[in-house]
Order: C-alpha cells, then sequence, then structure tokens
C-alpha cells in the first residue's frame, strides 16, 4: 500500500463459505478483486483464507470512495451472483478509519 498521511479507510470482511463449490467461489473472489481494484479511490487489498473462514481487508483513501463502491452497479451485481451461488454461509462486515499507521522492518538473524 502507498504511504498515506492522511486518514484513510478499512473494510473488513469476514466470511465463512459454503463447501459445496469451492471453484465457483474462488472464480467470484477472483472477478470481486478485478471489479474492486478498478474502482476511484480504492488503495489496496489483502486478502487470507483458512478452510472455509476468509478474512479480506479493502483499503480506501475516503470514505465516500468506500461507500460509492458499495452502492456501485458493480457491487450490486457481484452480491446478486454470490447469493445465487450460494457461496457465503455467514458474513460481518466492519468499517475503520485509520489516523496514524507504523511499519517496523524485519528482524534478522
Amino acid at each position: 500500500m502507498p504511504p498515506k498521511t492522511d486518514p484513510y479507510f478499512v473494510t473488513i470482511v469476514s466470511t465463512e463459505i459454503a463447501a459445496h463449490d469451492p471453484e465457483g467461489y474462488a472464480a467470484y473472489r477472483a472477478e470481486l478483486s478485478a471489479v474492486v481494484a478498478q474502482q476511484p479511490g480504492f488503495m489496496s487489498a489483502d486478502n487470507y483464507q483458512d478452510g472455509l473462514k476468509t478474512l479480506s481487508l479493502t483499503y480506501w483513501e475516503t470514505q465516500e470512495a468506500m461507500t460509492a463502491w458499495s452502492r456501485s452497479e458493480a457491487h450490486q451485481e457481484i452480491k446478486k451472483k454470490s447469493s445465487a451461488g450460494g457461496w457465503l454461509q455467514s458474513v460481518r462486515i466492519e468499517i475503520a478509519q485509520v489516523n496514524s499507521r507504523m511499519e517496523m522492518p524485519p528482524k534478522r538473524g
């Protein structure tokens, strides 16, 4: 993620996916990642999966950009595909404002 001094926003999405169609879910995630990356104000994303649990973090320059994505036609279409595919058993969404950020170099030896 590029350095940013102003506050920025993060959407934290925790899901439990259904086991019935892992290939369909993977295709859905790939499409979602490609579409969200094209949205104005999008900075970057981190995605993690452990078995049937996933954690996705998307970083946004402004709250307005994040809200515009959630209301966009592209997002609504992807949500419809997710519902039709039955890939998600549960979803929790959290939104946070990041006011500061610190990074440390990796430990050596």
